[in-house]
């Protein structure tokens, strides 16, 4: 069996990161998908440190659209901020992500890509003004639901069945809004297009499991002994 995790900062960790092949960004052994290591065949985790749920979607499908065996796949999905979003920058061939006040620039990013970010500051707070605009409620859980309900039209498609999903906090998980009856009396579009996604395989938020073993009082991000406390919670729910 073989398993394939993305997410953020809350599966790809925060800190305590590894230099390999150039790349100075690799997850520690002790965040949860590498403690599975032990319980798959293969464990591959796109994961990177403040994605948008655009990126962690495209890129899931980007991956799994290779697979030939998806039979032996195991998915695991964890969604980050709504907030987040991304455009694709044409000069610097690369996905740029906008999380509060930095960029997140893709890690599939050419390797000069920063003498080249320099010149795109203006673009991309443009960008960061254009997303002040558009980041409303109504916006953006309207192109989430779109974007998941194309992913998991993807995986039926592709022959994907063991798909899971949880979130970073519960705030991330579109079952916390379709669940609060009052929020959706405001929002009865989002409503009825929400009835299109199938939550079967919703999961508990990854920051509920962890509660209780976040880094400090300050950073929300789960510790090591956390991650552990995830880690077998995913196993016996995929056991289930």
């Amino acid at each position: 069996m073989k398993l394939y995790v993305n997410g953020c900062s809350f599966s790809h960790g925060h800190k305590d990161f590894k230099i390999k092949d150039g790349k100075s960004d690799i997850s520690p052994d002790w965040v949860w998908p590498m403690l599975l290591k032990e319980n798959f065949d293969k464990v591959v985790s796109e994961a990177y440190r403040g994605s948008s749920n655009h990126r962690i979607l495209r890129r899931s499908m980007d991956y799994l659209s290779n697979v030939t065996d998806p039979d032996n796949w195991t998915v695991v999905i964890q969604f980050a901020n709504y907030e987040r979003q991304e455009y694709y920058d044409t000069d610097l061939k690369s996905w740029i992500g906008h999380v509060v006040e930095d960029p997140c620039i893709d890690d599939k990013a050419p390797s000069n890509i920063d003498n080249k970010w320099l010149g795109k500051k203006i673009q991309y707070n443009t960008f960061k003004k254009y997303c002040a605009i558009v980041n409303n409620y109504d916006s953006i859980v309207t192109d989430f639901i779109m974007q998941l309900m194309a992913f998991q039209y993807f995986c039926k498609q592709k022959g994907f069945n063991k798909v899971f999903y949880t979130g970073q906090s519960n705030a991330t998980l579109l079952t916390s809004y379709l669940e609060d009856n009052q929020l959706m009396q405001q929002f009865e579009d989002i409503k009825k297009l929400a009835q299109n996604v199938d939550t079967n395989n919703f999961l508990l938020p990854l920051s509920h499991v962890t509660r209780g073993h976040e880094e400090s009082e300050t950073d929300g991000h789960p510790n090591e002994a956390g991650h552990k406390l995830f880690a077998r919670y995913i196993i016996n729910e995929i056991q289930k």
